[in-house]
């Protein structure tokens, strides 16, 4: 008789064991779930980083900086400005 006691009286307590745990458990899968969306959205940062990283050491990049941020022309080379605005 009581090692039946014993059994039920564990057995109780790891049923109000869980149920008072599972808040805690819903929370936290819901921190891992916000997480791995974040790792997710930084993977794909950073897959875009080192392609501009990449495609930075190419001369046609350098060539595209100079022309578009510094306005740098090739020797001899007219350039055409549309004043007519947009």
């Amino acid at each position: 008789m009581g090692k039946k006691l014993i059994i039920i009286a564990f057995l109780a307590f790891a049923v109000i064991r869980f149920i008072t745990q599972q808040p805690y458990i819903s929370a936290n899968e819901s921190k891992i779930s916000e997480l791995n969306d974040k790792i997710e959205y930084e993977q794909r940062r950073l897959e875009q980083v080192n392609k501009l990283y990449e495609q930075s050491n190419t001369d046609e990049y350098i060539e595209k900086v100079a022309r578009e941020k510094l306005n740098l022309v090739y020797p001899g080379e007219k350039v055409f400005i549309d004043v007519m605005g947009k």
